[in-house]
């Protein structure tokens, strides 16, 4: 008869490892089970959530900006934040062959901070570029882009694409 664990006496047994290398075993295996896409998704959650916390907790600090009057609260990208990432770590463990699923996850989490990023660069301080760009774009080309690529658009190819 083979030796194996079971039908070894309970003193030659190895010992399971508990508590903290456990923990970080299974965050290992989590970590190298996901996709690069997967794995930068969870690095950029944590100062998103942060920014959307804090800007919702802080109403008073981060006005809403008329550009953003359409846009739903903070608390709301937040909880869709939370939701798509624990989403993503669903199906990472429990359904690692829904590539469909997988594949969109990532374009889920990139529109949510799309959508937040007028209070990101607010919470975090950054300047706010958008007169530098337009100015480079009539430096470069003489007229604002996407002003000008207007007068190629018709109803037939706005409709159908």
């Amino acid at each position: 008869m083979r030796a194996t664990v079971r039908n070894l006496p309970r003193a030659k047994r190895p010992e399971r490892r508990h508590g903290d290398g456990a923990r970080a075993g299974r965050f290992r295996r989590l970590i190298f089970t996901m996709r690069p896409e997967e794995v930068m998704t969870m690095i950029l959650f944590v100062p998103v959530a942060v920014a959307l916390a804090g800007v919702s907790a802080n109403l008073a600090a981060y006005p809403v900006d008329p550009a953003a009057a359409g846009y739903p609260s903070a608390a709301a990208r937040l909880l869709a934040l939370v939701a798509t990432v624990a989403l993503t770590l669903w199906v990472v463990r429990t359904k690692p062959r829904w590539e469909l699923a997988r594949d969109s996850l990532p374009f889920l989490f990139c529109g949510s901070i799309y959508a937040s990023l007028h209070d990101l660069i607010r919470f975090y301080g950054f300047p706010d570029i958008t007169r530098a760009l337009y100015r480079g774009d009539v430096a470069l080309f003489g007229v604002e882009p996407t002003v000008w690529a207007q007068q190629f658009t018709a109803p037939f190819w706005t409709d159908f694409l």
